[in-house]
């Protein structure tokens, strides 16, 4: 016989499959997904141009951009910002006046 598979619905933002072996022995595995309804079609985002991040020479920054309060004209994306430890308190995050929707997945 085959395995079970049974499908629930959680406030319409997770999606909570039971997966059920065809092995009486073998446990039962739970797995949650978001539903298309909690996923965002696009998500706004600031854009930073003119501006090159010191640390990956992106250009312009898209998202959360740092300065630093310590060396003149330095600055990172937020993905720089976070690949090592930094002493917050030397750092400025500056805001853009720029906004572009962006697609969280990645497609067009």
């Amino acid at each position: 016989s085959e395995g079970e598979v049974r499908l629930t619905d959680d406030k319409r933002r997770w999606e909570k499959w039971t997966i059920r072996s065809a092995e009486p022995q073998a446990p039962a595995l739970e797995v949650a997904t978001p539903t298309k309804e909690a996923v965002p079609s696009s998500i706004i985002v600031e854009v930073h141009t003119d501006i090159i991040c010191d640390g990956c020479e992106a250009s312009p920054i898209i998202g959360t951009r740092y300065n630093s309060l310590e060396v003149p004209n330095y600055d990172l994306c937020e993905h720089c910002f976070r690949a090592t430890d930094r002493d917050v308190a030397v750092w400025a995050r500056i805001q853009s006046e720029v906004h572009t929707a962006c697609d969280p997945a990645g497609g067009d």
